[in-house]
């Protein structure tokens, strides 16, 4: 009995809190159809807070003091809209929006007093009989209501002024009026040059994430590096602002910074941007002709890039290569020209690209480009090796073709386009020029002869250098790994059948019978890290390592392809004695030449090596025979005259270097005719 009386008290007590929900828009704003002209929207946000909506008004509605209103607009006014003194005192507004008319009476008092407010907008509205102190519209923000506001949006308001220079807007000023400013847009607001006198702290705009300027016809701006907060940089159609201060080479300074958007402002390129945060970029409507490979090399977060009604004429196939994260890349022109082709790149990096083009822009036929389409028309499921993984070498997910000057979508692909369905968006065909031009210039792979009846093969080796480092990580991702005393990795490649009649084996029942197979092909990465090698030794300390004693060097080859400096360093110490350094000598991409150079920490050590001659090494991975020689510097003189040396005598009673008429001196009589000569056959140390 007792529950059910407590459950009806609590059923009770719920309906009444219910009820005393609605009660502020029944009890204050009841709707009366005979006014209905002259009614306010009023909505129940919580049991003590309201918002309201009044269009139609000629007058500023009734507000109480103690409601909580939540959000108050007023819109399209009907008449001439009085703020005199005080209209808002001592109401709890959380936003106050005015739009659509036309104020009168404002000055600096007319929003004087208004607790919480945070959100402010007077959008599409004009302003007349201004009454403030100095004729300027931005008086009213020196109100106290505006320190605690944190957006701040006007549009198109406009107001008389007599001196039309003198009543601009400054910037400086009005992040010093609102220091708790997080989000400002100006819209066709005229805003004053940047002077730099008028920043008197350097804390001015530090809680502003969010800046849009529209059409503020100023020459200049505030130094963005000033608003260290900032998220998102939006300025439309203010040319005359990049012309005069680097705003993009400015942009590297802030590190919050994740959107940007410069539409219409003419600009012809943004060589100069730097960001390691921005991951939306949009450049529509100006000037662009050509992105090449480094224009967004410095943006290595980006994801959407957005180039559209740009006079694009060029774009380097690699320009997107190197952004890892770009998922979407709207690009369309307003002339009918043919840009250059997105590379394989795309197809490989970005396989799940989305690509929005217009009716008019297709891609340029490209060799490369076009060889794909051809082997993958062939070999559609083994090219998928060389690919990521469970992906179908795709260019986009969500591919839009959408017609020019029109809304309507001309087709929205949902499923990935393979690369045989390519040549609907290129601008080549199977038969055209550029087609025979690539035929001609394609790379012929290495041929099988038959002779006696046996195949032989051509084997051999290639280098492949990358730009970057992942490169050669993704790479190995797509190799098989043996583990020995070493870890292998093979790239297995579908080796295409021949067409030759005699490669073909023929089954019982007379037909040929093409041979498929996998072939394995062994990939060696070399790690640049692993060119040169400095023991550390207690006795080396305070020994500088880049000083080089010639004398005690010798020259090593023909070295391995899987040795490096330690190893090599790690053996002549073991075989002959302490070694200082070991180096192995590369080409111009860093990678090894087959030779190396061995620094001994004494003259005992280097005289046994150079004695040696040479060293038999054998492990699990190779077997190799090491030649052991002097290292002879470039232009060494000789040790009797001031000729070069082209010798070197590496017998113990010798060990100088001669030149080719001192050596004829020197060792014709016995007994040091037995010497040999070594010659210089080394690279630079």
């Amino acid at each position: 009995m007792y529950y059910i009386i407590y459950f009806l008290i609590l059923i009770i007590s719920l309906t009444n809190a219910q009820s005393s929900t609605h009660s502020f828009c029944t009890q204050y704003y009841p709707y009366d159809s005979q006014q209905q002209h002259q009614q306010c929207e009023c909505e129940d946000i919580s049991p003590n807070a309201i918002s309201l909506k009044c269009t139609g008004h000629s007058y500023v509605p009734h507000f109480l003091p103690n409601i909580h209103y939540k959000r108050i607009e007023i819109e399209s006014c009907s008449q001439d809209l009085q703020i005199g003194d005080k209209t808002f005192a001592d109401l709890n507004i959380n936003t106050l929006s005015l739009r659509s008319c036309n104020l009168i009476g404002l000055n600096e008092e007319s929003f004087s007093k208004i607790n919480h407010l945070e959100k402010f907008v007077i959008g599409n509205s004009t302003i007349n009989s201004l009454s403030t102190s100095t004729g300027n519209f931005q008086d009213i923000f020196f109100s106290d209501s505006f320190k605690t506001l944190k957006s701040l949006t006007l549009k198109n308001v406009h107001y008389h002024q007599i001196h039309k220079h003198d009543k601009k807007f400054n910037l400086e000023t009005l992040f010093n009026q609102l220091p708790q400013l997080n989000r400002l847009e100006l819209m066709n607001i005229y805003l004053d040059n940047y002077r730099y006198h008028n920043i008197t702290t350097t804390t001015v705009g530090q809680h502003l994430t969010y800046l849009k300027l529209i059409s503020t016809h100023q020459t200049s701006l505030l130094p963005i590096e000033y608003l260290t907060s900032l998220e998102s940089l939006i300025l439309y159609r203010l040319p005359e602002v990049f012309r005069t201060q680097p705003l993009i080479s400015s942009i590297k300074k802030l590190k919050k910074l994740k959107y940007i958007d410069f539409t219409q402002n003419q600009l012809v390129n943004i060589d100069d941007l730097q960001s390691q945060t921005i991951d939306q970029i949009d450049l529509s409507s100006n000037l662009i002709e050509t992105i090449d490979e480094y224009t967004f090399e410095h943006v290595p977060k980006l994801r959407i890039l957005t180039l559209t009604k740009n006079p694009l004429q060029y774009i380097d196939k690699n320009a997107f290569c190197g952004i890892e994260n770009l998922t979407r890349l709207w690009i369309n022109t307003e002339k009918q020209l043919h840009i250059s082709p997105l590379d394989n790149c795309i197809l490989l990096s970005h396989p799940t690209l989305d690509i929005k083009l217009d009716a008019y822009t297709k891609f340029q036929c490209n060799c490369q480009l076009v060889n794909i389409f051809h082997f993958k028309r062939r070999y559609a499921k083994e090219i998928n090796r060389l690919f990521k993984p469970e992906q179908a070498c795709i260019v986009t997910n969500n591919t839009i073709i959408e017609a020019k000057n029109s809304q309507q979508i001309m087709k929205f692909l949902n499923h990935p386009i393979n690369i045989f369905e390519l040549d609907n968006f290129l601008n080549c065909s199977l038969d055209n020029q550029c087609s025979r031009l690539c035929q001609e210039r394609k790379l012929k792979p290495t041929t099988t002869t038959l002779s006696s009846n046996k195949l032989q093969k051509t084997n051999g080796f290639c280098h492949v250098v990358f730009r970057e480092s992942r490169s050669v990580c993704e790479l190995l991702k797509h190799c098989t790994r043996q583990q020995r005393s070493t870890i292998d990795y093979f790239l297995h490649i579908h080796m295409s059948p021949t067409s030759s009649s005699s490669l073909s084996t023929t089954a019982t029942s007379g037909l040929p019978l093409r041979t498929n197979r996998l072939k394995p092909i062994q990939v060696v990465p070399w790690n640049v890290k692993d060119n040169v090698f400095i023991m550390q030794q207690e006795n080396m300390s305070h020994v500088e390592t880049s000083y080089k004693d010639w004398s005690r060097t010798i020259f090593v080859s023909p070295l391995h392809g899987k040795m490096t400096a330690f190893s090599l360093a790690t053996i002549m110490s073991s075989v002959f004695g302490s070694v200082s350094m070991a180096q192995i000598n590369t080409d111009k991409y860093g990678y090894p030449t087959g030779t190396g150079t061995v620094l001994f920490c004494d003259s005992h050590s280097y005289m046994r090596g150079v004695a040696a001659g040479a060293i038999d090494i054998k492990c699990d991975c190779f077997h190799k025979l090491l030649d052991i020689d002097p290292f002879l510097r470039e232009n060494e003189p000789c040790a009797f005259c001031s000729s070069v040396a082209d010798l070197f005598c590496r017998n113990f009673h010798c060990l100088r270097s001669y030149c080719k008429q001192c050596w004829v001196n020197r060792h014709g009589p016995k007994p040091l005719a037995d010497h040999q000569p070594a010659t210089r056959r080394q690279q630079t140390f």
